[in-house]
């Protein structure tokens, strides 16, 4: 089964990408979205001429800035191109932590869409509404 571990979503007005291996939930301006939903990982050090053409209404320094940022995300490790396909992470603290119990929900209902029922969600950090979240799971 082929799994594609950066999981772009909606929530509550905002635009997220989560990573099963890092557990993070990066928040993504619409700019940044749009080119997350039009790449591939691996990403490569410059931005693909290709997406500057598919993304063509947008200023294109604006297309490479929003590029520049996913790939910075992905060699920090925060999104990843490998995992392992039955075990995601949740991380639920930091600046790339899930933040609300409601978003947190929404992406294990994702992961379990995605990946199945049966996949192994570890959650990382601890916070106020971790007993929720476990409870979900």
């Amino acid at each position: 089964m082929e799994v594609k571990m950066l999981i772009l979503l909606k929530h509550d007005t905002k635009k997220y990408a989560y990573d099963t291996k890092s557990g993070a939930a990066v928040p993504l301006s619409s700019l940044q979205y749009k080119v997350a939903e039009n790449v591939d990982l691996p990403l490569k050090p410059l931005c693909p001429t290709t997406l500057r053409y598919q993304l063509a209404k947008y200023d294109s320094t604006d297309v490479k800035r929003a590029y520049a940022y996913l790939y910075e995300l992905y060699e920090s490790k925060i999104i990843n191109e490998d995992t392992d396909d039955n075990t995601a992470n949740l991380l639920l603290v930091g600046e790339y932590g899930v933040g609300s119990a409601e978003l947190g929900k929404e992406i294990i209902d994702t992961i379990r869409g995605r990946m199945g029922n049966d996949t192994q969600i570890n959650l990382i950090g601890d916070c106020d509404f971790s007993e929720e979240i476990k409870s979900y799971i």
